[in-house]
């Protein structure tokens, strides 16, 4: 194996990312397609994905290197649960019984809670926007479960579209080819 320090602007990147992207619009249309789900987001549920990809990332790099989809379906599946209830005024907090999926749920909803607050307030994701986009992509995350290639599949795929920083990154390397 052979690794090397990619920027953004590296062809391989690039090319790797493209590919990505097909691969990944192969997995969604036919694990949706098994699972009866149609697959139309909108700009807010654009922009919130994101955001609860950047809180995985996040996870990822900073505290849990081996985290997989499994653990990040189970996170999501319990920030819906707690921002449902939320909504229903009752002041309660499901708990998983993993700490790792517990802290993961909670980052994902506090940088959700950060992200909404950007917009204006006439725009302003509610929560039923928000349970919306966290189903949707529970629903990506668990297409890559069911494809069954492997634990890691949804993960790879957007940590390619996350730089990492300088301190995150440090002098190593951040791409392996084999």
């Amino acid at each position: 194996m052979i690794e090397l320090a990619c920027p953004d602007t590296c062809g391989y990147l690039i090319s790797a990312r493209e590919h990505a992207k097909a691969r990944e619009g192969e997995i969604i249309s036919r694990q949706f397609a098994e699972m009866g789900i149609k697959f139309n987001p909108n700009r807010v549920h654009m922009t919130l994905g994101i955001a609860v990809d950047e809180a995985v990332i996040a996870i990822q790099r900073e505290s849990y290197k081996d985290i997989d989809d499994t653990e990040i379906l189970a996170a999501i599946e319990n920030a819906i649960k707690n921002i449902e209830t939320a909504g229903t005024g009752l002041i309660y907090e499901h708990k998983e019984a993993s700490r790792r999926v517990q802290e993961l749920s909670q980052k994902i909803r506090t940088h959700l809670d950060e992200v909404a607050a950007k917009f204006p307030p006439e725009t302003r994701p509610r929560s039923l926007d928000v349970v919306e986009s966290l189903k949707l992509i529970g629903n990506l995350v668990r297409a890559h479960v069911r494809s069954g290639e492997d634990k890691r599949t949804y993960l790879r795929y957007i940590a390619m579209f996350h730089a990492w920083t300088e301190e995150q990154s440090g002098d190593r390397p951040r791409i392996v080819l084999a």
